[in-house]
């Protein structure tokens, strides 16, 4: 349920034109409360962009803090790389191989975000394919640009 108080933008976030605006006014002279009433902004948000613009040369955010990914473009295409030359390997083999260092899901993730999909599929196929195991993993990637697809699979 989302509730909003008189007067607050459900959107906090100012646009990038509106902040040089905020500059632009300020540099000429203006006061924060001026400038609060010409961009209809509180007079503390325009002061504070203006001081961001003073700290940094720019309005744009500052880059947030955390804990940095693991998951890079040089490590997505050493996983697709690795799919493409054995895509008979199941998906803890294709992390070992390709010596990616993230999670099976975020591996997962990867897989499905460049047309991967796969599914387990059922014992009475897997057993046909691998007599020693229970489960496979097959799945297909097309290819948008051209149309084709690769199949892969995998025991679990």
């Amino acid at each position: 349920m989302n509730i909003e108080r008189e007067g607050s933008s459900p959107n906090r976030s100012l646009t990038t034109d509106l902040r040089w605006k905020i500059v632009h006014f300020k540099n000429q002279g203006l006061s924060g409360h001026e400038v609060s009433e010409i961009v209809d902004k509180s007079p503390s948000t325009c002061n504070r962009i203006y001081n961001k613009y003073l700290e940094t040369g720019t309005v744009d955010d500052r880059s947030r803090t955390g804990w940095p990914s693991k998951r890079t473009q040089e490590s997505e295409e050493r996983l697709l790389t690795e799919i493409e030359a054995n895509p008979s390997l199941s998906l803890s083999a294709l992390l070992e191989e390709s010596k990616v260092n993230f999670s099976k899901t975020t591996a997962f993730r990867v897989l499905q975000d460049y047309w991967f999909r796969s599914r387990v599929v059922p014992r009475k196929m897997a057993d046909k394919r691998h007599p020693q195991k229970s489960q496979a993993q097959v799945g297909t990637r097309i290819y948008p640009q051209t149309g084709r697809v690769l199949v892969y699979s995998g025991v679990q």
